[in-house]
């Protein structure tokens, strides 16, 4: 509704009614001390204007004229007699009262743009002037309310609400609230209630589409949508995703201490045991990316009870305990450990992770025949549930040959790397390593070849850049070696 009461027809004499309408009744001011409280009372109790509105421009005139044609159902009209008002005699007391309605108006025509300027130029003016009549603290909550609306028309839900809250809140300190208070009041509520399940429900989408793209691995976009949430406008029930998924797309983009720090925001409290898992295995994987040794022993303690009683969990946790102790470089414990949870998870569908990693321990205490040996029995047969395990095995085989210098070997085993193509992490390794082999050999030009296939296959990797640098080195020293600093005569 446009105006704040309608007066029915039949409350006053059909030959008066296009004479004189009741404004007070149409824009809700017939409560004692509005504007009009000097005007002549009817029958029916309501201030009306004693007379016909006279010829010309007063401030009462312009006012009923619009209050007339709001009754016509003629909002243009009757936003032109409220700008006039407003324009001409701003000082008058019904100024601030029109502002309002003509903030509404405008609402109603669809421009929230000037209503908005409207209503935030003058509901300062009505603030400073409000009384303690009920009327005048009324006027303000109708405007409120017309602003939040505004906001709502302008696609801004969150701005409308903080104006909803705002006063509410400053309602909330006063028990009893006269009628023309308690109507904008209850507005407001409504209004608040509705844009709080809007605002809700945009979270949702919001944290839905970030889980998708953490899924999907697209975590850069993950990371757009959670800055997009207000975790203020989520229920607390919510808040433990909300920081789990930026937790995960900052780990999925590098940056663990960041990840730590968004998991550490989670309150574990009141959680599932399969949600404070998920936590902590977000957590164990950042702080072992971080190289945090004791903070990953501590979320590995964490997960252990709370995956009893589940094989394929209890030996991932286990499979993180060893890395835990590869981290601490104790190698008597990554070997006793490997050896026990093979034997401990025989159908562990990932079972060759625990042989990944008695590689690389063997290669750490440079026993390359020991890790040679263990490799090849992945290469010979291969995993079905993990396309990655042959690329890695043979890219480990390949660096066990880099570090004993024999690269011919070498370049045959990061070769096979490149020749299965596919995984994109160990053909860009395989590639680089690949380059740097043939450089140390004197192949110069094989050398330029595979930094250059890394740097336009894989343009957004950190090894670009490594291949980058090394390609200028290479570049540098071959033009020194084909223009060579003249001996200086004798």
């Amino acid at each position: 509704m446009l105006i704040s009461g309608i007066v029915r027809e039949n409350r006053l004499k059909p030959n008066r009614l296009g004479n004189y309408l009741l404004v007070a009744s149409l824009f809700g001011l017939a409560a004692v001390g509005g504007p009009l409280r000097n005007l002549p009372v009817d029958l029916h109790g309501t201030p009306a204007i004693a007379d016909e509105p006279q010829p010309g421009n007063s401030a009462r005139s312009l006012y009923a004229r619009a209050a007339l044609a709001l009754q016509a159902k003629n909002t243009a009209l009757a936003a032109a007699e409220l700008e006039s008002l407003i324009r001409v005699f701003p000082e008058d007391p019904l100024a601030p009262v029109a502002a309002i309605h003509l903030a509404e108006c405008q609402l109603a025509q669809g421009e929230p743009d000037p209503a908005m300027q409207l209503l935030e130029k003058w509901l300062p003016k009505l603030a400073q002037t409000e009384s303690s009549e009920p009327t005048s603290r009324a006027h303000v909550l109708h405007a409120q309310w017309l602003q939040a609306r505004a906001q709502i028309a302008l696609q801004q839900p969150r701005e409308a609400s903080l104006i909803t809250q705002n006063a509410l809140r400053t309602v909330a300190a006063t028990e009893v609230h006269a009628a023309a208070e308690q109507k904008w009041i209850d507005q407001l509520r409504s209004l608040d209630s509705q844009l709080k399940q809007q605002l809700q429900q945009l979270q949702a989408q919001l944290l839905r589409a970030a889980a998708e793209q953490v899924r999907k691995k697209d975590f850069n976009a993950a990371l757009t949508s959670l800055a997009q949430c207000q975790p203020s406008d989520m229920p607390e029930a919510w808040h433990w995703r909300y920081q789990l998924l930026s937790a995960q797309s900052h780990l999925g983009q590098a940056r663990p201490d960041q990840a730590i720090e968004a998991i550490d925001a989670i309150e574990l409290d009141g959680l599932t045991a399969a949600e404070q898992a998920a936590v902590h295995w977000v957590a164990l994987d950042a702080a072992l990316a971080s190289h945090q040794a004791s903070r990953a022993a501590q979320e590995v303690d964490a997960l252990k009870p709370l995956v009893a009683g589940d094989d394929d969990l209890a030996a991932t946790v286990a499979l993180r305990d060893i890395e835990v102790a590869m981290l601490r470089k104790n190698r008597t414990e990554v070997r006793i450990k490997s050896t026990e949870a093979k034997q401990a998870f025989p159908n562990y569908a990932r079972r060759h992770e625990f042989d990944l990693l008695l590689a690389r321990n063997a290669i750490a205490e440079v026993q390359f025949a020991e890790a040679r040996q263990i490799l090849q029995t992945i290469i010979d047969a291969p995993p079905e549930h993990d396309p990655t395990a042959v690329s890695r095995a043979q890219w480990l085989m390949a660096e066990t040959y880099f570090l004993a210098r024999d690269y011919p070997s070498a370049i045959a085993a990061y070769s096979a790397v490149v020749q299965r193509g596919g995984q994109s992490e160990w053909l860009e390794s395989a590639l680089l390593q690949r380059g740097k082999c043939f450089e140390l050999q004197g192949d110069r030009t094989a050398a330029a070849q595979d930094y250059q296939r890394v740097i336009q296959g894989f343009p957004q990797s950190r090894l670009a850049a490594s291949a980058a640098d090394r390609l200028t080195e290479l570049e540098t020293s071959l033009r020194s070696a084909s223009n060579p600093t003249p001996s200086p005569q004798r």
